[in-house]
């Protein structure tokens, strides 16, 4: 085998390292604890991470994976220190969200996926948090970690809940 046409005696270096792109840290953490949310205005739920960018120029990347159930509707997004990030564009009654969920049935759940990618724009600690909210008639609760029912039977099971920061170099 002749690696570029040179002989393996005549390579001196390994090719260098990509300089961008690279993972610097992982983030992680996992909530099992059952929050329930019937606000109509957003609710902090117990599904947060928090990272503290070492380059403010690097790019941070979150990804959420969220349990929830509802017996009507409701709505899921990230924040970064309480600002919402990566939703869509708020319409007349229409709230800007990253996540809607219409789920039926009392022993139904789903889990949501929630990312985003932008700049980290400083070297101080971030937290990212999932925040949820009920629709804006609802009487109806819904959960985290949990199906409305709660029956304690295999369909009732529990759930867990994970938040990951990872950082990447510019």
């Amino acid at each position: 085998i002749k690696p570029n046409n040179n002989t393996i005696s005549a390579i001196t270096a390994l090719p260098a390292a990509i300089s961008t792109g690279k993972v610097l840290q992982i983030v992680s953490s996992e909530s099992t604890t059952v929050d329930t949310f019937q606000n109509v205005d957003w609710t902090n739920s117990s599904i947060s991470v928090s990272i503290t960018p070492s380059n403010s120029s690097n790019k941070i990347y979150v990804l959420a994976n969220v349990t929830v159930s509802h017996g009507n509707h409701g709505n899921l997004r990230l924040t970064k220190d309480g600002t919402a990030i990566s939703v869509g564009s708020a319409n007349s009654s229409r709230p800007a969200v990253a996540g809607y969920m219409n789920l039926t049935g009392d022993n139904s759940a789903g889990c949501f996926v929630l990312q985003s990618l932008h700049s980290a724009g400083g070297t101080s600690a971030i937290t990212y948090r999932v925040q949820v909210k009920s629709d804006n008639s609802s009487s109806t609760a819904g959960y985290i970690n949990r199906t409305v029912n709660d029956t304690n039977a295999v369909y009732g099971g529990r759930s867990v809940s994970i938040i990951t920061a990872m950082e990447v170099s510019a």
